[in-house]
Formats: C-alpha cells, sequence, structure tokens
C-alpha cells in the first residue's frame, strides 16, 4: 500500500480493475453530460421573468424586414426624431403601409397612435400595453382603453 491507494495488481487481475475503473468512469461522464444538458433545458424556467425592450429597439434608423406569405415583404423602420402623442414622446416605426408612434421603456411596450397614411388616425388612450417591461414567456398583457378615430377629419370615440 502507498498510504491512500493499493498498489497496482500485475496480471490480470489488476487488468480487470483497470478495466472496471474506465466503465465508471465513463457511467459518471454519461451521468454529469445528462444532468448538464436537464439543467439547460429548465433553466430558462427558473429563470424567471425576461426583460422586453430590448425586442423592440426604438433606436433612430432601426429596420426589421417581415416575410409575407412567401410572396413578398414589408420593412418596419424607426424614424427620426420623437413626436408628442397625448403630451408623451413617442417614436414613430413606419412599415409600407402605416405608422405607429410607441414607447418602450419602464411602462413597457406602448403604442399611443396608429396612422394609416390615408387620413385615419386611432389614437389611444391610455396607450394599448403590447408588453410589460419583463414578462415570463407565454404570458398575456391585458390592456384596455378609449380608441379616438379621426376618419379624415371627422373625429369619433369608442
Amino acid at each position: 500500500m502507498n498510504g491512500r491507494f493499493p498498489e497496482p495488481v500485475a496480471g490480470p487481475q489488476g487488468r480487470d480493475r483497470r478495466i472496471r475503473a474506465a466503465r465508471w468512469t465513463r457511467r459518471i461522464d454519461r451521468f454529469v453530460h445528462m444532468a448538464i444538458g436537464v439543467v439547460a433545458l429548465l433553466l430558462p424556467l427558473w429563470a424567471g421573468a425576461i426583460a422586453t425592450g430590448p425586442y423592440l429597439p426604438l433606436n433612430s434608423g432601426t429596420t426589421w424586414t417581415y416575410a409575407v406569405d412567401g410572396s413578398g415583404a414589408y420593412v418596419t423602420e424607426v424614424l427620426e426624431g420623437t413626436y408628442d402623442v397625448n403630451g408623451v414622446a413617442t417614436k414613430a416605426l413606419r412599415t409600407n403601409f402605416s405608422i405607429a408612434y410607441m414607447t418602450n421603456d419602464s411602462n413597457g411596450i406602448r403604442e399611443h397612435r396608429e396612422d394609416d397614411g390615408f387620413g385615419d388616425v386611432i389614437t389611444l388612450s391610455p396607450p394599448f400595453k403590447d408588453a410589460e417591461p419583463a414578462m415570463d414567456i407565454g404570458a398575456t398583457v391585458p390592456s384596455s382603453g378609449t380608441a379616438s378615430i379621426e376618419l379624415g377629419g371627422s373625429e369619433h370615440s369608442r
């Protein structure tokens, strides 16, 4: 004995011990890898709420391109400057067919106004909430309020 471990055994018995030790090492390795995989799969469930702000950056000049049924695309672009909607500085997001006036701050992602480009404007009070500042995957966002609709110059509220 060398103090901690038995001396290696020569011959068939030593070979058998080395084989058994190698098998146990492989089993332990497989268990560790499996445990790491399980933790990696479950980590998002333990992580809690996810910040929503980075999913809608409102930096001027930012663009997104969306495919439409494989036959075309439309582009959303964040316009320069800010636009006042009900006393709130908003950013304008222009698509091929409309402009949405949005905020992305400590109150979450909110839509304040929609302009269809043909004279019809919908102003939302309070703003429609698209997302809370942080949300769990699959969570929903309740939102309610009044929509003031301006149709080519005449205003209606619902």
